[in-house]
């Protein structure tokens, strides 16, 4: 076989077919020459040895174990944009292509009509793309209600900016995301973490559970476990912000017993890292611990919003004033207390604005997302 001059896109098939469908989709501009298609993987692998290419399309209905076979050439050619074809197309596929490390995986029966998008989408240009925004909530305490604060922020930054939101659970102990709205998957944040190739859009898209139209959650599945979830493999994580930054307008990550360099890394890309506390003296030393952390470590003030939550309780430990001082004199927001509220809204596994839309509570937390959809910066105007 004659080897093309830095080609811009190669096929493996023996499928006439699938080659035809592709040469269609381009639409004869150039961008695959027949010297470009190939029929086993030992020739591709030797042009991908000798020339540098962008994308390389994939069809696996060759045989069963071909996604297995092409593990280790994905991982050995990072640079390359592996896109699957094949005949059926399921959920189990498309998450263990992703976990090989391919970019896309597509029906044949859609070569034509989508082929060019996908190439137009996957390009390498990530550089240039817009980056989304990434909120943390940090937690004083087990119990003092983060999970209800993140969730709910979430729900309320959907319904502002009428983009798709993401929610990741980052909780290494309980992970109680997907029972607080109900979702049951058998994958999650945990795969995103653990996969050894290349952690990217398609990854994180193809792993979140959809909540809604609009609101996507990366849950722990784990945590249906009688002894608790699996502990998570830490050392991804800012691979992964960076992919859910770029999947995502908007990411909330619940976090809240992570350790302080992980928290310290969330907090440093986000224009809000929201440490939920309640009005009392244990609550206030871990939240003044995180605060005092996060700053000594270089994270800038501005972005550290300390919330008071559940603020209105009766006879709080801790008085508004007290706190403030604690802080030396830092701006607190304050979340006031609706026990019933919340309580149904978690038993039913809907967030507020669906079954409590009066709540103050709501009104608060609706309050506060606002001014993190309009810049971090008002919420310290």
């Amino acid at each position: 076989m004659i080897m093309g001059t830095s080609p811009r896109l190669l096929l493996l098939s023996q499928d006439d077919t699938t080659v035809q469908s592709v040469l269609a989709a381009l639409n004869g501009n150039g961008a695959l020459a027949s010297e470009d298609v190939f029929a086993t993987l030992s020739e591709l692998v030797v042009h991908l040895s000798r020339t540098p290419v962008s994308v390389v399309l994939v069809d696996i209905d060759t045989h069963s174990g071909m996604l297995a076979e092409l593990d280790p050439i994905i991982s050995r050619f990072p640079d390359a944009r592996f896109v699957v074809l094949s005949k059926i197309q399921s959920h189990q596929l498309i998450v263990e292509a992703m976990q090989i490390g391919a970019r896309h995986v597509l029906s044949k029966e859609s070569i034509k009509s989508d082929l060019p998008a996908t190439l137009q989408r996957i390009k390498p240009k990530l550089d240039q793309e817009p980056k989304g925004r990434l909120i943390t909530v940090l937690s004083a305490s087990g119990g003092c209600g983060a999970t209800t604060v993140c969730v709910n922020l979430a729900d309320e930054l959907q319904l502002i900016c009428e983009d798709p939101v993401l929610l990741v659970d980052l909780d290494t102990c309980y992970g109680a995301l997907g029972v607080y709205l109900g979702i049951r998957d058998r994958y999650g944040i945990g795969d995103v973490l653990s996969h050894r190739g290349q952690i990217d859009v398609d990854l994180i898209r193809s792993t979140a559970s959809e909540y809604s139209e609009r609101l996507k959650v990366l849950i722990n599945p784990s945590a249906d476990r009688q002894l608790g979830p699996l502990p998570l493999d830490l050392n991804q994580v800012d691979k992964m912000i960076e992919a859910c930054r770029q999947a995502f307008s908007c990411t909330v990550i619940d976090a809240p017993r992570v350790p302080t360099e992980i928290a310290v890394s969330l907090a440093t890309v986000s224009i809000g890292a929201v440490i939920v506390f309640q009005l009392a003296i244990k609550d206030l030393h871990v939240a003044r611990t995180i605060h005092t952390a996060l700053i000594e470590r270089g994270v800038s003030p501005e972005r550290i919003i300390l919330l008071a939550n559940r603020a209105d309780a009766r006879h709080p430990a801790v008085s508004a004033t007290e706190a403030r001082k604690a802080f030396g004199g830092a701006s607190i927001e304050f979340a006031r207390s609706d026990y019933r509220s919340a309580i149904r809204s978690n038993s039913i596994g809907k967030p507020l604005s669906q079954i409590a839309r009066r709540s103050r509570l709501r009104r608060d937390l609706s309050r506060l997302a606002a001014k993190l959809a309009n810049g971090h910066a008002a919420v310290h105007a």
